[in-house]
């Protein structure tokens, strides 16, 4: 099972060359990752007015410096000062870089842009999202991005770097938000903007986000397809399933001997 079409083509493209194309059709099944779902009422109520001043932006992430980027949100947050958009800029999350960027923050006057709130509960990251308008992730690669599909399912527009598998499924350009090269703080920027000038596109956005991951990436969703795979695999794990003959029971040496050749069959067998 893959979390994404990505890297279900290379699951597919490592079991061909393990056991064959035959043998290996049908055997990697997508399930996105599934998050939870927001009340439907406050989403609604949310999708339907329009976005406020400042602009409210959300980053939630670790603040290490090994892929996530923690400086490239100070640096879009100065970026987007120097332009005079209207904006406040929450960054959730702890980590190594915390007290740096707090000490940054203060020198440099940001303090009434950007808000560094450490670690933050799980049920308060889903409200912040459910009040912030964009979603910003600036990390140079992820496993997945649940940060991204939680913004989603709460209408966040959502920009991010432009990063294969999964990010690029969920974040599709002018549908569900902007992907911008990693790194490039002016292209952040240009998105934002673009989103702060269009109130209508930022909403429209929003809500395309909001149903693409209510449809496939909700927990709800990701159950139901774990049990369609399921009852699917039943009667062939049934087929492997081994018991030992009565007259085994009670000598282990020839009993392990014949499960292996039961084995030796049933992969033999493309069973």
């Amino acid at each position: 099972i893959a979390p994404s079409a990505a890297v279900g083509d290379e699951c597919r493209r490592a079991l061909v060359r393990r056991v064959g194309r035959l043998r290996s059709r049908g055997r990697v099944v997508v399930i996105p990752h599934g998050v939870p779902l927001p009340d439907r009422n406050q989403l609604e109520a949310k999708l339907a007015r329009p976005p406020g001043e400042p602009l409210q932006l959300v980053a939630a992430t670790r603040l290490h410096e090994d892929a996530k980027r923690p400086w490239d949100y100070l640096a879009i947050a100065r970026e987007l000062v120097r332009r005079g958009l209207k904006f406040h800029l929450a960054i959730l999350g702890g980590g190594p870089c915390l007290e740096p960027m707090r000490q940054a923050v203060a020198a440099e006057n940001l303090a009434g842009f950007v808000e560094l709130t450490g670690a933050v509960a799980r049920g308060d990251v889903l409200r912040r999202l459910l009040a912030a308008d964009v979603l910003l992730a600036a990390a140079d690669r992820e496993a997945y991005g649940l940060s991204i599909a939680e913004a989603l399912a709460c209408g966040c527009a959502v920009v991010s770097s432009d990063l294969p598998g999964a990010v690029a499924e969920m974040v599709r350009d002018d549908a569900t938000g902007f992907r911008v090269p990693v790194g490039n703080v002016a292209a952040f920027a240009d998105a934002i903007a673009r989103l702060c000038r269009d109130p209508g596109r930022l909403r429209r956005l929003g809500a395309e986000g909001a149903r693409a991951v209510a449809e496939s990436r909700s927990e709800s969703a990701m159950a139901v397809a774990y049990a369609r795979v399921i009852r699917q695999a039943a009667p062939r794990i049934a087929r492997r399933t081994w018991v030992p003959p009565a007259e085994l029971a009670d000598t282990p040496a020839r009993a392990l001997a014949a499960k292996k050749g039961f084995w030796h069959t049933a992969i033999g067998s493309g069973r």
